[in-house]
């Protein structure tokens, strides 16, 4: 968030005119208010809600590193989603999560130890916590998506 204060304000602006932005990984955590990993750096608030660090006790790996499926969430504002395949693998590595005030925006989930939210969307505002472009055709599938849904 140093390095991307900067452009805060260009950002902010982005998103507030509705232009396309997607997040994935590091790109999903910075668009909420604040994180466990920097608690004393806010972050872009585009989305209310904060970072946090996984709390599994030693059962589960962190970081979670590794192919888990994803569901897709029944929300019904799931129409801001750029996931069509439920229970498809992708590839994770991460050692927080987010944890949304608003649950409408969440559009997907895995299970680690927990359910936890890994993708939402709002407007034309998309982010993904794991890797679309390391998750083989079914993750580019998910990147033509979001180039399709803001042609």
């Amino acid at each position: 968030m140093n390095n991307l204060s900067k452009y805060s304000d260009i950002i902010k602006d982005h998103v507030n005119d509705d232009k396309p932005l997607l997040g994935i990984c590091l790109g999903l955590h910075v668009l909420f208010e604040s994180s466990q990993e920097s608690p004393d750096i806010e972050g872009l608030g585009i989305f209310k809600g904060q970072v946090k660090k996984f709390d599994l006790g030693s059962q589960y790996k962190i970081p979670h590193m590794g192919w888990n499926q994803i569901q897709i969430s029944d929300t019904p504002t799931n129409n801001t989603s750029i996931l069509t395949d439920d229970n498809e693998y992708m590839y994770f590595v991460h050692s927080y999560y987010i944890e949304p005030e608003d649950s409408d925006i969440i559009t997907a989930y895995t299970d680690y130890g927990m359910k936890i939210p890994v993708a939402v969307g709002q407007n034309n505002t998309y982010a993904l916590q794991f890797h679309p472009e390391k998750s083989g055709k079914k993750g580019l599938n998910i990147l033509k998506n979001f180039v399709d849904k803001v042609e």
